[in-house]
C-alpha cells in the first residue's frame, strides 16, 4: 500500500511509544512496524509534547451536545425521568452557560442514541421496593429455591372486567385519534376467579356477577380442593384483601402468600394476560350487539344480553390459556428469584417474543455479533440492565473496514454459564451493512431482543 494512503494504528503507535519509553531505538520498530521514520518522530514528538499516545481527532463537525452535557442529561432524567426536555435544556444551559445552545429536537436525537426514548409512565407504589418488601422476596426466593420448586404449587387469583374492557392502543393515521364505539353504559363488572397448576393449565374457574366478597373467594375454595384430591399441593395466593384469614378458614390446606407488591412472582398474571387479550379482540367483535334493540329481538333484558355476552366470551377466552402457556409462566416467574436473593429494585427481566432469554445470557448473545462493515468507527459505550454492555469499535487501517463489536467487562451474575460451555456457533447474520451511528447500533440491539436476529439456543 502506498505510504500516503496508510493510517498508522493504536497499536502501532502504543508499541513506538513503549520502546520511546524503555530507551530502545523506536526506529528499528517503527520500521518492523512498517512505519516511516517521519511518523516515528511525529508520533514521539506529540507524546513529549502533549503526552498523548493516540491520533488526533481526525476533523469533522463538532457535537452539539459533548459527553459531559449528556452525562448532565442521562443524570437527570435517572433522578427524575418526568422532566420535559424543555426543563432539562434549562437545567443544562443554567448549568453550561458557555456552551453551546441546542434544541428540544437535537437533545431528543442524542438521547435516542442513549438508548432513552419516551414512554409511557407507570404508577409505582412508593412501598415497593421498601426494605420490607426486598426481605420478604428474599425469603420468598429463598422458600422456593429450598422447598417451593419440589412442591405442586396452585396459584390462584382474581380477573376483573367489563363491556368497556379494551384494547390500549390502536392504529389511525397520523394526526388522528383512535376511537371505539361503546355503549351508553358498561355493565356490572365481572369477576373469573381461577386456579393453575404446572403441567395442568386451568384446574378450576368461576365466574360472579359484580364484586367478590371474601365470603364468596372462601366458598371457591373448597371446589377446588374437590378437583385436586388428595393430591399434596400448596395453595399461592397474594395479598389481596379478600384472601386474609382464608389459612384460618381451611387449616387443613397449605396456602403460602406472595410477598407484597410483587406481581412478577405470580404466573397467573402472565395467564390473565393472554386470557384478556382474546376476550378483548371477542367484546370488541360484539359491542355493537350490546343495546336495548338487540335485547328486545332476543326476547331478554339488557342485563341479561350483558351477561350472556361476557359468559360467552369467558368461555370462548379460557381455552387459550393452555398447559403449555401456563408451564412457560411459571418458567418465566422463576427467572425472578435471583434478583429477589440479591434484593434488587424494580424486577425486570428482558425477553423476546417466543421464548424468555434469561438477562444474564445476552452477554454471550451479543457477542456473537462479530462483524458489520462501516467506514469510519467509533468507540459507542451504552449501559444496559442489568448489565453494562460496552460496544467498542477501534479505529483501524481505511483499508480493513471490517470493525469488531467487542463486549468488555460483563459483570458476572450468579447463575450465569461460563463461555467454555457455551457451543461455538458461526458469526452469520445478516446485518453486515450496519449503520454507524448510535441509532444504527441501538437498533442491532432492539433487534435482538425483539427477536429478529435469532441464535441458536444453548
Amino acid at each position: 500500500m502506498p505510504w500516503r494512503h496508510r493510517i498508522t494504528s493504536a497499536t502501532d503507535r502504543e508499541r513506538i511509544i513503549e520502546a520511546y519509553r524503555a530507551e530502545q531505538d523506536f526506529l528499528v520498530v517503527a520500521a518492523a512496524l512498517g512505519v516511516q521514520r517521519t511518523t516515528a518522530y511525529s508520533i514521539v514528538r506529540v507524546y513529549q509534547h502533549e503526552n498523548r499516545v493516540e491520533a488526533a481527532h481526525a476533523g469533522g463537525r463538532h457535537k452539539i451536545i459533548d459527553n459531559e452535557t449528556l452525562d448532565l442529561t442521562v443524570m437527570l432524567l435517572e433522578a427524575n425521568p418526568m422532566m420535559t426536555l424543555t426543563e432539562i435544556k434549562e437545567v443544562v444551559m443554567d448549568k453550561f452557560p458557555i456552551k453551546p445552545h441546542f434544541s428540544e429536537v437535537t437533545l431528543s436525537r442524542y438521547l435516542d442514541g442513549e438508548l432513552i426514548s419516551l414512554k409511557m409512565s407507570r404508577d409505582s407504589p412508593a412501598e415497593r421496593n421498601s426494605p420490607t418488601v426486598k426481605e420478604a422476596r428474599h425469603a420468598y426466593a429463598t422458600w422456593m429455591l429450598a422447598t417451593g420448586l419440589q412442591q405442586q404449587l396452585v396459584y390462584i387469583d382474581e380477573t376483573v372486567f367489563n363491556l368497556w374492557t379494551k384494547r390500549t392502543y390502536g392504529r389511525a393515521r397520523r394526526g388522528e385519534r383512535v376511537h371505539r364505539a361503546v355503549g351508553g353504559q358498561r355493565g356490572r363488572n365481572t369477576t373469573v376467579i381461577a386456579a393453575i397448576a404446572e403441567h395442568c393449565g386451568i384446574l378450576y374457574h368461576e365466574i360472579h356477577y359484580g364484586s367478590v366478597t371474601k365470603e364468596v373467594f372462601s366458598d371457591f375454595i373448597p371446589s377446588l380442593a374437590a378437583i385436586i384430591g388428595d393430591a399434596r399441593s400448596i395453595h399461592v395466593l397474594d395479598n389481596a384483601p379478600i384472601h386474609n384469614g382464608i389459612a384460618a378458614v381451611y387449616p387443613e390446606l397449605n396456602f403460602k402468600f406472595l410477598p407484597p407488591y410483587s406481581p412478577c412472582l405470580n404466573p397467573i398474571e402472565n395467564c390473565f394476560s393472554v386470557f384478556k387479550s382474546y376476550l378483548k379482540q371477542y367484546l370488541h367483535r360484539e359491542a355493537p350487539r350490546c343495546n336495548a334493540a338487540h335485547a328486545r329481538q332476543e326476547g331478554v333484558t339488557l342485563n341479561a344480553l350483558r351477561e350472556k355476552i361476557l359468559q360467552v366470551g369467558v368461555e370462548s377466552a379460557l381455552p387459550t390459556v393452555t398447559e403449555h402457556v401456563v408451564s412457560q409462566n411459571y418458567n418465566h416467574v422463576n427467572t425472578y428469584l435471583v434478583q429477589c436473593i440479591e434484593c434488587r429494585d424494580n424486577l425486570q427481566l428482558i425477553y423476546s417474543r417466543s421464548t424468555v432469554i434469561e438477562y444474564n445470557l445476552l452477554p454471550y448473545r451479543l457477542f456473537l455479533l462479530k462483524q458489520f462493515t462501516t467506514k469510519t468507527f467509533y468507540t459507542l459505550v451504552g449501559s444496559f440492565l442489568p448489565d453494562r454492555l460496552i460496544f467498542v469499535r477501534q479505529r483501524r487501517k481505511a483499508s480493513q473496514r471490517d470493525a469488531d463489536m467487542t463486549l468488555l467487562s460483563p459483570i458476572p451474575l450468579p447463575l450465569s454459564p461460563s463461555p467454555t460451555s457455551i457451543p461455538h456457533l458461526p458469526p452469520s447474520l445478516p446485518y453486515s451493512q450496519a449503520e454507524t451511528t448510535h441509532q444504527g447500533v441501538r437498533g442491532l440491539y432492539c433487534e435482538l431482543l425483539r427477536g429478529s436476529i435469532m441464535t441458536p439456543s444453548y
